[in-house]
């Protein structure tokens, strides 16, 4: 078996020393890239919300304009249906 002298050893330690810090290094950099994607995707989830939030309050306004609040779902179809309003619908239903 062959001794190793301490000059060898040094640099063994200073090589798994470097392996170490570079791993460390890539997985700070994975753990970073997840957050930016998740920060893009929950202010993605919040615009999608405040796009259906904002369809859902203009569609309760036109009901109360219209005092048709007390319309089950299908009569309140069919009302916006027969006075062309469904319209009105569309940017409520796309954000479902």
């Amino acid at each position: 078996m062959e001794t190793v002298t301490w000059e060898q050893q040094l640099f063994l330690d200073e090589e798994a020393l470097r392996e170490t810090l570079e791993e460390e290094a890539m997985a700070e950099k994975e753990l970073e890239e997840r957050i930016k994607q998740e920060q893009s995707h929950d202010e993605l989830f919040r615009l999608e919300f405040k796009a259906h939030d904002k369809g859902r309050q203009e569609l309760q306004q036109l009901l109360i304009g219209q005092q048709v609040t007390s319309l089950s779902p299908q009569e309140l179809i069919n009302h916006l249906l027969t006075n062309q309003e469904l319209s009105v619908l569309v940017p409520f239903l796309s954000c479902a």
